[in-house]
């Protein structure tokens, strides 16, 4: 096995508009809409959102063996997302950080750790970006091509 980085398009590049990413040996892909850059990180990546920005915003996927889902929120993509939330600092420079931390499943189990800071910082800012993935049999973001 090469390893994800040999398997995931575009590591360590910018993603620009329309754009969908194979997210390598997690089967999973995501349609993207905005500039990200994608990062291997041990069996998953970490996928940033608006990289240059002064508050980014990040996600990291990871798969999860010998994990059994115990339940939680049906996204829009029919997967499973048992989670929490945090909040952490205070105003300031930046803002505090907001965090989400949780198991999403479908036919495969992953941890998701999901980040924000901000003036107002929103824990859930992720659920729709989780929501959009879509098994990488499917093509990108469930449609054909």
């Amino acid at each position: 096995m090469r390893g994800l980085a040999a398997s995931l398009c575009l590591i360590g590049q910018s993603v620009a508009a329309e754009s969908c990413l194979t997210l390598g040996s997690t089967g999973l892909t995501l349609p993207i809409s905005e500039a990200h850059e994608v990062v291997e990180q041990g069996k998953g990546v970490v996928i940033f959102f608006e990289p240059e920005g002064r508050s980014p915003r990040m996600i990291v996927i990871q798969r999860a063996e010998g994990v059994e889902p115990i339940g939680g929120v049906v996204l829009s993509n029919g997967m499973m997302l048992d989670y929490e939330t945090r909040t952490e600092g205070a105003v300031g420079s930046g803002g505090a950080v907001a965090g989400l931390v949780g198991i999403l499943s479908g036919t495969s189990a992953f941890g998701v750790t999901c980040t924000m800071q901000a003036e107002v910082p929103d824990a859930e800012w992720c659920l729709p970006v989780l929501g959009a993935l879509r098994p990488a049999a499917d093509g990108c973001g469930g449609e054909e091509g």
